[in-house]
Parts: structure tokens; sequence; C-alpha cells
């Protein structure tokens, strides 16, 4: 690994490295080096295509992995202009246009924003620009849902102290105080969203959101549990068909009720591939994506609670049920051979982010809802695939572990 791409020198040995791929096939380039960016790095390192993972500023775990060559890069939106000199430098250098895949919200729209530029050097496939502008922005991104027919929770959108105090008293206590744009949002809080009780609180949240130039929502709790989320992970072609389209059902999450999946299962779900398959279609949708809804136990409706235009952490799923969407979606943008459409994958396939379930099972712990012999015993006698852990790839597993052991020594 190239620890930080900082000195000429550096750069040199990337491009170096690029040079050195063959034509056939197509190398990867994969922005992020999280369990989403990891899953790519694996399913195609392991069939022999050359993978590059480029990720910063913080050093994730997958960046151990064996399948490989690895760099840590500045932060993508302070240092916009720093990364694509580094992959000029990379695309300028490899024999056939490399297959670039952005993992992250950050690294979609730094390759959305500058297509014109990065289509010299590499093959990629993103929504338009237009769409990838509002889907970042949940105010935007609901916009669409509803213009479309697609059931969306009672949000109100406040731009002062008054109108936010009147919008929690539209939607009910308790409700939940959600950024427009969560990557942005995250730079600066640990939460992807605030869930308050009353008034003061309400508005407690939406000075802090106001003193670091966030706009948010106020939006109507969905009844249900953690395990009332499903999704639809997808790729659509160049033509906006549907290649590849699995859902999935959360079991958990972290943090518990506001979360990224913990604990997953492959799942048919006829309503959700429909529903998310319908917006899809609808945006004229192309290349990864993913749709989250909640069923809504008062009337057994599905609600809309986020679109991404990228593929995501819970994606290694995809591969361990047969319907492996990083090999396929790379296939098909680099026009290394056909893909045809298909929705086979296997069911009851479930997939773990070792870390976040862990917290999961402390936090559903402390609230009394999950017991140490419950949660052991949810993975036995199943097929249980690792966000991080693989006997083939260790280190990044390893790489975590000992992360979390130095910081639990430092505290």
């Amino acid at each position: 690994m190239i620890d930080l791409v900082r000195r000429p020198g550096d750069l040199a040995r990337l491009a170096d490295r690029a040079a050195s791929w063959k034509s056939e096939p197509p190398a990867a380039v994969i922005l992020g080096a999280s369990p989403n960016g990891l899953s790519f790095a694996r399913s195609l390192g392991k069939r022999g295509v050359p993978v590059l993972l480029l990720e910063g500023p913080k050093p994730e775990a997958g960046l151990r992995t064996r399948y490989a060559l690895t760099a840590l890069l500045p932060d993508p939106v302070d240092e916009e202009g720093r990364w694509l000199e580094i992959l000029d430098s990379i695309g300028g250098a490899a024999r056939s246009r490399p297959v670039l895949i952005p993992t992250g919200d950050a690294h979609v729209l730094l390759v959305s924003r500058n297509r014109a530029r990065l289509e010299r050097g590499f093959r990629f496939l993103l929504p338009s620009a237009e769409i990838l502008e509002q889907l970042p922005d949940k105010r935007a991104q609901y916009g669409l849902a509803e213009k479309h027919g697609i059931p969306v929770p009672r949000t109100v959108y406040p731009s002062t102290e008054a109108e936010a105090e009147r919008a929690g008293n539209q939607v009910g206590y308790p409700c939940i105080v959600k950024p427009h744009v969560g990557h942005l949002w995250r730079r600066r809080k640990e939460k992807k969203l605030e869930q308050v009780g009353d008034a003061a609180a309400l508005l407690r949240v939406f000075r802090e959101a106001s003193g670091i130039g966030q706009s948010v929502m106020i939006q109507e709790i969905i009844p249900g549990g953690d395990d009332t989320l499903y999704g639809l992970l997808a790729y659509y072609d160049h033509d906006s068909r549907p290649l590849c389209l699995l859902t999935k059902r959360k079991l958990r999450q972290y943090p518990v009720g506001y979360g990224d999946g913990s604990f997953q299962v492959t799942l048919r779900v006829p309503e959700v591939r429909d529903l998310g398959d319908r917006f899809f279609r609808a945006l004229g949708y192309r290349g990864l994506g993913s749709v989250e809804f909640k069923k809504d136990t008062r009337t057994g409706e599905y609600k809309l609670i986020e679109i991404n235009p990228r593929s995501v952490s819970g994606q290694g799923m995809t591969t361990a049920a047969g319907m492996d969407i990083p090999y396929l979606a790379y296939l098909d943008i680099g026009e290394v051979r056909k893909v045809e459409p298909t929705e086979s994958f296997r069911e009851h396939v479930y997939f773990v982010n070792e870390r976040w379930d862990f917290l999961s099972f402390l936090e559903n712990r402390r609230r009394g809802n999950l017991t140490l012999r419950s949660w052991i015993g949810g993975f036995l006698g199943r097929k249980v695939a690792c966000a991080w852990f693989s006997w083939k790839d260790p280190l990044p597993a390893l790489a975590l572990l000992g992360t979390a052991l130095r910081n639990r020594l430092r505290r």
C-alpha cells in the first residue's frame, strides 16, 4: 500500500503500475475502501482483474486487501483537484481505459462533475448529471419520488426556527431531523440524523445544523422496527435496462433505528422490486444504485427512505447470493462481454458487517431487545457472508480488529 500520495515519486509509482496493466481485461479503479469498495476489489481481484483501490483521507481497513494495489489520498471534497490530477495520471498511463467505479457520494459527484475530463482516461457509467445533482439532496430526492408516485414519509422543510417549530407540531412528536445532504452532514456529525421528542430538542438540533451550514427536514417516524426495512440493489445499463435486481431485508442496523445495515438477508420481495424498479426507470437511470423502503405497519405500504446513486455497504451480499453485481457491472461497463438481464439469486443468504453488528448488539442489549445467546444463535446454521472477514483475504478484518483494540486501550 502507498500510505499517502504526496510526493511525485508516489504518483509515478501509480502511473508505472497503470502502464503495466495489460489491455485485456481492462483494469478497475475503485474509489473508496469501505466494505462497499472492498466487495468490488475482492470480486474483481480474485478473477485476475488488476485493481487499484483509492481512499482518503481516513485509512479504511479495506486498504489492506490482497486483491488490489491501494493508496491513501487526501479528502476528495477538500482536494478534488488533487484527486483529478492522480486519476489523470493513472488513466493516461494505462494501455486500455480502466473501469472507474466510485462507491461513495463524494466520489460519485467528483466523477460526475468532471465527466468530460475523466472519460478520456476511464470507462464509467453514471446517471445523468442532472439526476446526480438531485439525488444526494434528500429534499430533491423526495420531490422526484412524489412526482413519480412513489410513497414517501410525511416531511416538512423549514428554513427558520419558527417554521421548524410549526413543522414539529405538524408532523408530531417524536419525529426525526434529517439533513438534506447526508455526506456533507457526516463530515461534521457522527449520526446520520437526530430523533427528537419535543420542540426544545428540535430547535436545538435545528440551530446546530444552521451553525454548520446544513439545511434539515422534519420527518415523521414510520412505525416498525429495523426488520421492516427492505431494499433493492440494482444495476442498469446504458439504455436504462435493468441487468441486475436483488431484493433484501434488514434485520439489524447500527445505530439502531437509523443507521446502516449490520445484519441483512436476501429475500424476494416483489413489491419492493417493482416499486424500486419503477422509480429507477422513471429517472432514466444508468449504473449502480440502491433504494430502501420501510414498510408502514399501519397500512402495509412501502415508503421511500432513500435512494443512493451508487453501490452500498452491503454490496458484498450480492456476490454471496450468486448475483455478483460488482463483477457483472464491470463486465458491462468495460465492454468485456454482453451481460444478460437476471433476477436469479439465492434467498436466505445472510450478510453481516462484523463491526457494526457487534455495536448494534451492544445497543440492543442495553435496551433489553437482544441477549448474547440469541445474538450468537442468529448466526448458527445459516450461510453468513462477512463484510470484512474472508479466509482468503484476512488482513482487512485483522486491521479492523487492531484499530478497535488500540482505541479501547486509549480509552
